[in-house]
């Protein structure tokens, strides 16, 4: 997991970081961008939208690096307005970027400590970042040229997993909760291999604030 990293900043420009890479002959070796080779285990990288000290190209470049070489790598460019945010998912889309960021693991403890009114809640949270997904791109472009249309497979999780879960929550069953929730789980990471994204593997999530990426080689 990289978090606003300096990863491709030449020429060097401030003085006191000039004096940190004073001893290396050819600067390109003092960038992380030079190392990549598509070889690297899945990585998250997250940077903020208007960071000035940490410009969120070094994320940007650095993605663009690792795809280029055909390693995985999942990145999220988010807005952290210094002024405060709006917290309207319809006025301010960006806000609604983070909410979902944080709906998937949140879903399962809420649901783990029997707060039900919660959990429907974040159900509802997954089920629009989930429609939003596919609605913004509907479909995946496969190395063979084909295409893979996301809506048939929307639809199959929401009837399928997500209806499972609407209904183990209003019966308050926790027993009949998990087993849906691993069962979307399996019909997710199935989308992820159709789309060729094998390593995008689901795990159930360790903290309410934690992805549910599992980053294990």
């Amino acid at each position: 997991v990289g978090i606003a990293g300096p990863y491709n900043f030449l020429p060097i420009q401030a003085p006191d970081i000039q004096a940190v890479f004073s001893a290396a002959a050819d600067k390109r070796d003092t960038q992380p961008i030079t190392f990549v080779d598509g070889h690297n285990p899945p990585m998250l990288l997250l940077a903020g939208e208007a960071d000035d000290t940490v410009y969120p190209a070094n994320t940007i470049s650095l993605t663009r690096a690792i795809r280029a070489k055909g390693g995985p790598v999942e990145v999220h460019d988010f807005y952290v307005p210094a002024g405060g945010d709006i917290p309207d998912r319809a006025a301010n889309p960006k806000y609604g970027h983070k909410l979902d960021f944080i709906a998937e693991a949140r879903l399962w403890f809420a649901a783990r400590n029997a707060n039900w009114p919660l959990a429907e809640f974040y159900l509802g949270e997954t089920r629009s970042h989930l429609t939003w997904a596919v609605r913004v791109r509907p479909v995946r472009k496969l190395s063979s040229g084909a295409e893979l249309e996301l809506p048939p497979i929307l639809l199959a999780v929401l009837s399928g997993g997500i209806a499972d879960l609407k209904a183990a929550i209003d019966k308050h069953d926790a027993h009949a909760f998990e087993a849906a929730y691993r069962g979307m789980m399996g019909q997710c990471y199935g989308c992820h291999v159709a789309a060729e994204k094998p390593y995008l593997r689901l795990h159930i999530p360790q903290a309410p604030g934690a992805r549910m990426i599992d980053l294990r080689p």
